[in-house]
């Protein structure tokens, strides 16, 4: 039993042994198997490694290639700079050399000269001591007076250059000056004729607001002093005319308004049009009053009621021009020549802007408008110097100040220039004529006409009397009198024409 029991232990053994190393073999083949595998990704891993090295070492040694050749090249640059640097002492130093070689000479010949000048002036006093029996002081005066009276001579002659000199180069710089300052300008023309007119749609509208026996028209005009309405100018067109623009207009939005409402127009409905038109003006006045001070550009804080009073001003012209865009042009135009001439650019910009505030009123109150201008920026305290400047811009007093000034020559400019103003009918004939009787005054002038409204004056001579070596010194001469004679805006072309003709006939 105990022989079958050791058999059987060790064929157990046996069989455990087997499977064990069975086992380990296999074991033992994936271990190798997972150990090369790992060593060959370790070796593709420094393999990688090293290439990458390289790579960045190759990276390195380029950058360093660069950044050395970089800092060559900027040491070249600060060497040729510090040669330049030190070329310019080099020179400087030779300059300063010769500069007190030449200062050193010249004190030599000062001396030299003022030794001269004492022994000259020793002599002179001598002399004349000698010739007239004078002592050696009377005789120095003597010289002094005399050299006083000279020196003042030529010092009279020098101040009268020099103020010739200033007035020619005045009139050049103001030139060139108002030249800039109108160039700067980017406004269109300010005319403006503001019309109050109002499309109907049919002529019953118009029978409505007529009313029986002209009763509704009546009363809506005497709600609008100085007012007109006027029906039969143009078919299916309604005006409203006089010469306060605000009532017209408050009309003309009164009548669009009417126009809108249905049913019959009676006295109530016209009066609670008209107010609410007027209502709407004066919401509408503050608004144009707040724009326009913006625009022109104010640092001042300006009272509501003034704001009003200024955009009254859109509803207003002065032949043809708008008031409102005359005045916010006057500003910019006023600024720009103030900042010229070193003066209070916003003196001149205020007093530019509120000059012609008087014409807001005087359709309603009468009197001039520069007084008006006055006695409004006086009621709201502006600084005295700009009440002033506004209120001299037509010469209702001296002009005082530089600010004053540039005021009215702003004015000049901006109701001056081409497209500014409307010119009336009469006044373009009274300028028209005038140009041809100016050119009709030269000696050899058979005729002339103005043509292209008049901005060119033709010019017909007698070719017995003006040839033609004559004509350009003619046509000078004839601007140069249009210039000097004659008021008128851009330029005007002076064209002379000398028409000479042979006639024969072959028999």
């Amino acid at each position: 039993m105990d022989i079958l029991l050791t058999v059987i232990g060790i064929i157990i053994g046996s069989a455990i042994s087997l499977v064990a190393i069975r086992i380990n073999k296999h074991y033992k083949g994936k271990i190798e198997a997972k150990q090369q595998e790992m060593i060959e990704k370790a070796k593709e891993e420094a393999t990688e490694i090293i290439a990458k090295t390289q790579a960045r070492v190759k990276e390195i040694k380029k950058s360093a290639r660069e950044e050395n050749t970089r800092i060559e090249e900027q040491l070249e640059v600060l060497k040729k700079t510090l040669e330049f640097k030190n070329g310019i002492l080099t020179k400087r130093e030779q300059r300063n050399t010769l500069i007190s070689e030449a200062y050193n000479k010249v004190k030599i010949e000062i001396r030299k000269t003022k030794e001269e000048m004492d022994n000259m002036e020793k002599e002179i006093v001598e002399k004349l001591k000698a010739k007239t029996a004078l002592d050696s002081e009377s005789a120095k005066k003597a010289i002094l007076d005399q050299f006083k009276a000279e020196s003042d001579i030529k010092k009279a002659k020098l101040v009268q250059q020099a103020e010739e000199d200033a007035q020619e180069n005045a009139m050049t710089i103001s030139k060139n000056m108002l030249k800039g300052v109108i160039q700067k300008l980017t406004s269109a023309s300010s005319v403006d004729k503001n019309s109050t007119d109002i499309k109907v749609k049919n002529d019953k509208f118009k029978g409505f607001l007529i009313g029986k026996g002209g009763s509704n028209i009546e009363f809506f005009e005497s709600l609008l002093p100085d007012t007109e309405v006027i029906f039969n100018m143009d078919p299916d067109t309604i005006y409203v005319a006089g010469l306060n623009l605000i009532n017209r207009n408050i009309g003309k939005n009164a009548i669009a308004a009417l126009q809108r409402e249905k049913g019959a127009i009676d006295h109530a409905k016209i009066k609670k049009m008209v107010d609410v038109a007027k209502n709407d003006m004066d919401k509408e006045v503050l608004k144009i009053g707040i724009e326009a001070a913006k625009r022109a550009n104010l640092k001042m804080q300006v009272p509501e009621d003034l704001l009003k009073i200024v955009g009254r001003l859109k509803y207003r012209t002065s032949f043809g021009q708008n008031v409102l865009q005359h005045s916010i042009e006057m500003a910019a135009i006023a600024a720009l020549l103030a900042a010229e001439l070193k003066a209070d650019i916003e003196k001149a910009k205020t007093a530019a802007f509120f000059h012609d505030i008087g014409k807001a009123i005087d359709h309603d109150i009468g009197g001039s408008h520069d007084q008006l201008s006055k006695e409004i920026l006086e009621k709201y305290k502006f600084d005295p110097d700009i009440v002033h400047a506004a209120y001299a811009h037509h010469d209702a007093e001296p002009q005082k100040t530089l600010e004053a000034m540039l005021v009215k020559a702003a004015d000049a400019i901006s109701a001056g220039r081409p497209g500014a103003r409307q010119e009336s009918l009469t006044s373009y004939l009274d300028r028209v004529q005038k140009l041809e009787e100016i050119t009709k005054s030269f000696q050899g002038v058979k005729k002339s006409f103005a043509v292209s409204a008049g901005r060119e004056i033709r010019v017909v001579v007698d070719e017995m009397t003006i040839k033609d070596a004559d004509i350009l010194a003619l046509a000078e001469s004839v601007a140069t009198k249009i210039e000097q004679d004659l008021a008128y805006p851009g330029k005007i072309k002076v064209n002379i024409i000398r028409r000479t003709e042979a006639i024969d006939y072959a028999k």
